[in-house]
């Protein structure tokens, strides 16, 4: 098995970057770390969970908090409603599987706490992630070629 492929050509990407402005631009970035560490998580993409591992430590958020996020339903009191919803329907958006994957119930609470327009935006940021994730699996990004992450990032335990 060869370590890397060869990168998808730029040109290609720009569809991607227009989902990201987009998502970016209407969902919050504690929500956005919550959906992509635990999609990334989900999916074992070691490039983009030391992405947002290094971002979401940036933006505050402990080692603790990222360990937590990643294996929530470990740690569900840890979460308010909200995010435990965003989490909930970030783990059956990433392990769909037919119609009833994402039940009523869920989509139906994710709008209640959400907004109808905010349940709409957080889909499309897991539907983002597991985009990128999936590019980053199969053409086997290296974590270690992205700037200022650090042993934890990279999944290194001391």
């Amino acid at each position: 098995m060869s370590a890397t492929r060869k990168p998808i050509p730029k040109v290609a990407y720009a569809p991607m970057l227009g989902l990201e402005t987009y998502v970016r631009a209407r969902v919050d970035k504690r929500y956005s770390h919550l959906v992509q560490l635990r999609a990334s998580a989900l999916n074992q993409c070691v490039y983009c969970l030391a992405m947002h591992r290094r971002d979401a430590k940036k933006d505050g958020w402990s080692e603790e908090k990222i360990s937590s996020t990643e294996r929530w339903t470990d740690y569900k009191e840890q979460f308010s409603d909200e995010e435990c919803a965003a989490l909930e329907l970030t783990d059956a958006v990433t392990r769909i599987h037919g119609e009833e994957s994402v039940p009523d119930e869920l989509w139906d609470r994710v709008e209640r706490l959400h907004g109808e327009k905010g349940a709409r935006n957080l889909l499309m940021a897991i539907v983002a992630i597991n985009a990128w994730n999936r590019i980053g699996i199969t053409t086997r990004l290296d974590p270690r070629s992205l700037s200022g992450v650090d042993d934890f990032d990279l999944g290194i335990r001391a």
